[in-house]
């Protein structure tokens, strides 16, 4: 039998409710006690529900080098080859492409365009760096090295917001968490889902002669959450800005998701790409293979009873696909 990575007892703590929310049934039921503990004495810009904390987070910092902050939408990038065999160009194709942050509603869903461009994932630093602007163990933050530059050739629509209790019922016909909230919140993110009810969505969106509608890869999100900027935050590195963008748990006491669009978007127009409910991503977590057994798919962004330590663009975390959860939502790309 395969072991179970430490990381599932970090999902335990992304969907931890407080007492008030645990009554209305948010709570996962198989959460273990010892995920539920907060860690004493630890800086409250940094606390976290799970003590020993595995590697989660991805962040991005000032001191990054130049060609981790090359983004540069609507024109030829900068930065030169990236070791990757492909030309770091943007196709001719894309001179004519939306701006960024163009709006188009489809299907009653509004979509974003995320401009052609590319950027290196990961944090200058590493683990050292969080600690150092934000508090917290290094533990926590061991897979913060800058990874592979990820070139975007071609820019893509991303739904504004996460999707919605609202367009779920109206696609898919069904509510998932009404067993679990009993609330008639419609216009919260539609959570409950796992991995492949999400992926579901997406496929059943789109109509006969349509592009494909697919969940993004994690790339892309952090891409389109980090709109360019090159900060621990999307606004810059100072925590206390992150109230105006993000429901989390500084902005959130009570811990229950709120209507989407209600914070201000960020540098291209999308809402919620931080807080309010965590968003699943197309791909497997740590490189396992994904298939129809118990694997682990990324999920990004951080939650409404997450601090603002694990609510940034690159915090990365994975969970079971076959496990949903009280505040894991996602939202959707379309291919242009």
């Amino acid at each position: 039998m395969r072991a179970i990575p430490l990381m599932v007892l970090l999902l335990a703590a992304t969907v931890a409710v407080s007492g008030a929310f645990a009554a209305s049934g948010g709570q996962t039921p198989s959460m273990p006690p010892a995920a539920q503990a907060a860690t004493p004495n630890m800086p409250p810009s940094a606390q976290s529900a799970t003590p020993n904390m595995p590697p989660s987070a991805q962040a991005v910092t000032p001191g990054m080098p130049p060609s981790a902050q090359d983004v540069t939408p609507g024109s030829p990038l900068s930065g030169g080859p990236d070791g990757s065999g492909k030309s770091d160009a943007v196709d001719v194709s894309e001179k004519n492409a939306p701006a960024a942050g163009t709006v188009k509603a489809i299907h009653d869903i509004e979509f974003v365009w995320v401009p052609a461009g590319s950027f290196v994932p990961g944090l200058e630093g590493g683990a050292k760096t969080v600690v150092t602007s934000l508090g917290g163990r290094e533990e926590w933050f061991s897979d913060e090295s800058p990874r592979r530059k990820e070139r975007f050739a071609h820019g893509f629509w991303m739904s504004k917001t996460e999707i919605t209790r609202r367009q779920w019922n109206r696609v898919m016909g069904s509510q998932p968490w009404a067993e679990h909230n009993a609330d008639d919140q419609l216009d919260v993110p539609a959570t409950w889902m796992a991995w492949k009810d999400a992926a579901d969505f997406a496929k059943t969106l789109a109509q006969e002669d349509e592009p494909a509608y697919r969940l993004p890869t994690e790339n892309e999100w952090e891409y389109a959450c980090r709109a360019g900027a090159a900060t621990l935050f999307p606004f810059g590195d100072d925590p206390a800005g992150l109230d105006e963008v993000a429901w989390y748990r500084g902005s959130t006491p009570n811990g229950k998701p709120h209507p989407v669009a209600e914070k201000k978007p960020n540098a291209w127009g999308l809402c919620d790409m931080l807080g309010n409910a965590w968003e699943w991503c197309a791909d497997s977590y740590g490189g396992q293979p994904a298939g129809e057994g118990d694997d682990l798919r990324v999920i990004r962004g951080g939650s409404v009873n997450q601090p603002a330590t694990f609510t940034r663009p690159t915090v990365r975390l994975g969970r079971s696909a076959k496990e949903p959860g009280a505040r894991i939502g996602f939202r959707v790309v379309r291919e242009p």
